[in-house]
């Protein structure tokens, strides 16, 4: 295993939750509307703010890869006790798009990946490391 990029986004993303909206397309020329999803705003501004953290790089394309994901939050309530209703599972579609096509590259060629939840109450960011393999 190669390590070939590892970065740090200094926010989290939306959840998969907040990512899609439904939206319905008016009918046209006597054809009915149809319903459809589009990202929302906020994805699309994630999406723009962490693409500035991505070096340029060439990845090559005849690779598969380990993906690790880091996700740095204060994941506990005020008690220090009760964990807050935050899965990082549903970061991890949008980080993933994100990474791979900046980089012009097919998220298919993840074969493996690591996600971790961190404990940090000063600063919520993700960490990310790919590697070949």
């Amino acid at each position: 295993m190669t390590l070939l990029l590892e970065v740090t986004i200094p926010m989290l993303p939306p959840s998969v939750n907040r990512v899609y909206m439904p939206v319905h397309v008016r009918p046209q020329r006597g054809h009915g509307g149809f319903n459809t999803i589009r990202m929302t705003k906020e994805a699309t501004d994630w999406i723009g703010q962490a693409t500035l953290f991505l070096p340029p790089l060439k990845l090559p394309a005849d690779q598969t890869f380990r993906m690790e994901l880091s996700y740095h939050s204060n994941w506990f309530l005020k008690d220090g006790v009760t964990l807050k209703n935050k899965d990082v599972r549903n970061y991890e579609k949008l980080v993933t798009d994100t990474i791979f096509r900046r980089y012009a590259l097919n998220d298919k060629l993840v074969w493996e990946s690591l996600v971790t939840k961190m404990q940090d109450t000063e600063k919520e960011k993700v960490v990310v490391k790919l590697f070949t393999l």
